[in-house]
């Protein structure tokens, strides 16, 4: 961690030309660091950081800019806001459908971390209850007697004598 806050100071002191692409890069860096510590609210920061370096600096549809927003997509999964992710991980596809070939492996990772997400959404939604009231049927008169006729017959008791108490 050290050494990145050492080279993101570096880059942004250095007196070259353009570091701003420099300063994208230590910035994903420093995301994907605090993803891997599980400090998913500073890794957004910095991940959307880079995103807004590179869009301004390279072409909507750079790589570059696919790859920095499936790793937003991932930190916004993480965070439980499925929705959100959902469109960043569709954006950076569409990017990496692009300018990629069908089997590149950063086009299958965005694919299956749509299809992660997607089923997190899935898992997580409950479905709105539906008021149930059963409806009872009016019975017709022959069924009625229907019913009654087979219903069980009570069982007579038979009378016990007291022939103990007789004798």
């Amino acid at each position: 961690l050290g050494e990145l806050l050492y080279a993101l100071k570096l880059c942004q002191t250095l007196p070259v030309y353009n570091t701003q692409l420099l300063t994208a890069t230590v910035y994903g860096c420093l995301g994907g660091l605090y993803f891997h510590l599980s400090q998913f609210d500073f890794a957004a920061d910095y991940f959307f950081r880079s995103l807004e370096i590179r869009e301004a600096m390279l072409t909507g549809g750079h790589v570059d800019v696919g790859m920095v927003m499936n790793n937003i997509g991932g930190v916004l999964h993480m965070l439980d806001r499925p929705n959100d992710a959902v469109v960043m991980l569709f954006r950076a596809e569409e990017i990496f459908k692009s300018q990629l070939p069908p089997t590149h492996p950063r086009l299958e990772l965005c694919t299956g971390n749509i299809r992660r997400t997607r089923g997190m959404m899935l898992k997580n939604s409950v479905a709105p209850p539906v008021p149930f009231t059963p409806t009872v049927i009016p019975m017709c008169p022959g069924a009625k007697r229907a019913k009654a006729f087979y219903a069980p017959k009570p069982k007579k008791t038979k009378a016990k004598d007291d022939k103990k108490g007789k004798k």
